[in-house]
């Protein structure tokens, strides 16, 4: 292939190597494991009671699975430098900031411990960390300074 098809490929292809693979690949590491631990008493705590809480815990039994179950999909993807999948499992991660936000409302309405959003505000933080390992690491190689 001419230096031209090279660049074309890469450009038009979605493997380009990493600018940091390690960084990319802890990310993703812990985006997983931190989505599936999310998911786990989403699903298997659900409890209703007839409050208008439910439908956020309803929600929340849909969403934090299914963010889990993409961030599998996509990982053995954006694992091999495919960009956009990591930037994918990245925006999953913001995402998953919305299912760590009832606690700060919780705490002020139904006497919650004040533990439960010290924890969510610390896992919003790890949140944001791993997206940003993901993006960091998946920036292509060459761009110019970097992040």
């Amino acid at each position: 292939m001419s230096t031209t098809a090279n660049a074309v490929a890469t450009t038009r292809g979605t493997r380009i190597r990493p600018r940091h693979p390690v960084a990319l690949r802890i990310g993703l590491v812990l985006a997983a494991l931190v989505s599936i631990l999310n998911a786990l008493p989403a699903v298997t705590d659900i409890g209703l009671n007839g409050t208008p809480w439910d439908a956020v815990v309803i929600g929340l039994a849909v969403l934090t699975p299914a963010i889990a179950i993409a961030t599998l999909v996509l990982l053995p993807f954006a694992w091999m430098g495919n960009r956009r999948p990591a930037v994918w499992v990245a925006a999953l991660q913001l995402v998953a900031i919305l299912g760590l936000l009832p606690p700060f409302v919780l705490v002020f309405t139904d006497g919650l411990p004040l533990i439960a959003p010290l924890s969510a505000g610390i896992t919003i933080l790890l949140e944001l960390l791993f997206a940003w390992l993901i993006v960091h690491g998946a920036a292509p190689r060459g761009d110019g300074p970097g992040l």
